[in-house]
């Protein structure tokens, strides 16, 4: 929820994300070339988006302009971004999840800090899935 109380939804397959405002009216914020996962509203009002295809964007809820934030760390492209929280402090804790399983335990957990310094805090998890 954002300070008005309106509600925000993803729609992966068609890459589109929702307002539903406090009267249940859905309202299109955006839609584009994507797969967005999950949503986490920073403390100071910005809303990231966990995206499967494109790693970490930045939506601008009014414009409904979204652009990439994080997408290849290292020159190494995510597995597929899954889910997104953030912590008291501001900084961005997310799972990149990808196909990963058993089969291949190659998922892992990032936090990226509010300096912007980027740390995988653990790595050969098998479908990391939420925080």
């Amino acid at each position: 929820f954002d300070r008005q109380g309106n509600l925000f939804v993803v729609d992966v397959a068609f890459g589109r994300i929702f307002k539903i405002d406090r009267s249940g009216t859905f309202h299109l914020v955006c839609e584009y070339d994507g797969e967005p996962n999950g949503l986490a509203l920073h403390r100071d009002g910005r809303m990231f988006v966990a995206d499967h295809k494109n790693g970490i964007m930045l939506l601008d809820t009014d414009s409904g302009k979204i652009e990439p934030f994080l997408d290849r760390p290292r020159l190494e492209r995510f597995k597929g971004v899954n889910d997104l929280t953030f912590s008291k402090t501001g900084d961005l804790y997310f799972t990149d999840q990808g196909q990963t399983g058993l089969h291949d335990p190659t998922g892992a957990v990032y936090r990226l800090a509010s300096d912007g310094t980027l740390d995988k805090l653990l790595s050969n998890i098998p479908s990391p899935n939420g925080l």
